[in-house]
């Protein structure tokens, strides 16, 4: 599976959410994505 691929299926199961977030790390994020989500589909 390639990086576009994968990209694909987290778009289409709606597990890739964009917009701003703030990590646990204090980190922030543009993207953030909910691979149990993905795997639910």
């Amino acid at each position: 599976m390639t990086t576009d691929e994968a990209l694909q299926i987290f778009r289409r199961t709606g597990a890739l959410l964009e917009g701003h977030f703030i990590l646990r790390s204090g980190l922030h994020s543009r993207q953030f994505f909910q691979c149990a989500l993905a795997l639910q589909q």
